[in-house]
């Protein structure tokens, strides 16, 4: 899907987070200033989630309470190796119970992400614009 302007893809974001359902983990990809951040706190806001969502590249994970179910937030951005991740409780955000998790730069953590990962794949273009593709696995 391509959007040409941050309306249009804000759009999106708050559509795609209604789809959402506890349990769901979700992979973020694309390039430094694609809009993966940004998208999260779309979502985010969407979902009712306490507090406005930040970026959580330096403490690796964000939690945001919100009314249906509660947003992780995590930034992978920093880890050298996919065998960081063992250094947090990553069994909590990848097999959320009450919760989503959304994940900024996922590919970090190979080997360990869950089965059925939802992909959200954010390429920028000139301008505002955006095209954003979407896939479980």
């Amino acid at each position: 899907m391509k959007f040409q302007t941050k309306e249009e893809t804000r759009a999106w974001s708050e559509a795609f987070a209604r789809t959402l359902r506890a349990g769901d983990v979700v992979a973020l990809s694309g390039d430094l200033g694609a809009g993966k951040t940004q998208i999260v706190q779309w979502i985010a806001a969407a979902l009712d989630a306490q507090l406005p969502a930040v970026s959580p590249t330096f403490s690796i994970v964000r939690h945001y309470p919100a009314p249906a179910f509660d947003v992780y937030h995590l930034d992978l951005y920093r880890l050298n190796t996919p065998e960081e991740i063992e250094d947090i409780d990553f069994e909590t955000f990848f097999y959320p119970q009450q919760a989503v998790t959304l994940i900024e730069w996922a590919d970090r953590a190979a080997g360990y992400l869950p089965a059925g990962l939802i992909h959200v794949d954010i390429t920028a273009m000139p301008g505002e614009a955006r095209e954003v593709e979407t896939w479980r696995e």
